[in-house]
């Protein structure tokens, strides 16, 4: 069976396409990782850590009931929000995007392939492909939107009001405020 230059022309944009996608996701993400990598130490510095450790010495020292306890200068996480968010964001629907046109190309792929030489078995490759796009945006909504729209309120912490301000309860775990998550 002759096929259309188009429809060779679709799996070839397909396949670039898909290509440049993951390329661009991998590497944000590898930068991403260097720049973690590299800030980390920063935050780790020994004059940062003993002007933290004085200031809870002097919060155990001056403490009131309803204090708050003191909370480090430089964090992670705020590294992470001012620079690295959007910048994940971004390669997380990259790499969205690629699976769902990788996807979408085997199905072509699969129709130039096999439906000239058994109808039966381009149906069948089709029919799989398409459970698994289906399979694939179950776990696009369900882990996708988790990752990219679920925001930590800073808060609430893990903490009974009589806890609030007992010394170093901001270290505790975050409490997940779904009321606050945005829609993208």
């Amino acid at each position: 069976m002759k096929f259309s230059k188009a429809l060779f022309g679709v799996y070839g944009v397909l396949t670039a396409v898909v290509e440049g996608l993951m390329i661009m996701s991998m590497v944000t993400c590898t930068l991403i990782l260097g720049s973690i990598l590299k800030i980390g130490r920063t935050y780790v510095n020994e004059e940062a850590e003993e002007e933290f450790i004085f200031s809870c010495l002097d919060f155990c020292r001056n403490y009131n009931p309803g204090d708050h306890p003191p909370a480090p200068r430089r964090t992670l996480e705020a590294f992470w929000y001012c620079r690295c968010e959007t910048t994940w964001q971004q390669a997380f629907h990259s790499f969205s995007f690629g699976v769902s046109l990788f996807l979408l190309s085997m199905i072509v792929i699969g129709w130039i392939k096999y439906s000239g030489e058994s109808q039966v078995t381009a149906i069948l490759f089709i029919s799989l492909c398409a459970i698994a796009i289906v399979l694939w945006f179950i776990v696009q909504y369900a882990w996708g939107e988790y990752f990219r729209r679920r925001k930590i309120t800073h808060a609430s912490y893990n903490t009974s009001s009589e806890e609030k301000g007992l010394p170093y309860a901001w270290y505790l775990a975050p409490i997940f405020d779904e009321s606050q998550a945005t829609m993208a």
